[in-house]
């Protein structure tokens, strides 16, 4: 399948004193089908950034071509 642009993942994340991650998930990919649909948002959270790299990653093109956007604490990673 090749990449699609039309289809992304924006995570807006922020480093919680305590090392916990916190934020805010937004997709134009509501039904989760790889095609672009409705614009949603939820929050999301981690224990960790390990936890958080190893369930979200960093910015990358993902297997179903959904170019997803990784910022924490305002930096893109």
């Amino acid at each position: 399948m090749k990449p699609n642009a039309l289809v992304w993942d924006h995570f807006e994340l922020a480093t919680m004193p305590s090392g916990e991650i916190r934020g805010i998930r937004t997709t134009n990919d509501d039904a989760d089908l790889g095609l672009p649909g409705d614009v949603e948002s939820w929050e999301v959270d981690y224990k960790s950034r390990e936890q958080m790299e190893k369930i979200t990653g960093k910015s990358h093109i993902g297997v179903s071509g959904v170019e997803v956007t990784v910022v924490l604490d305002g930096e893109r990673i």
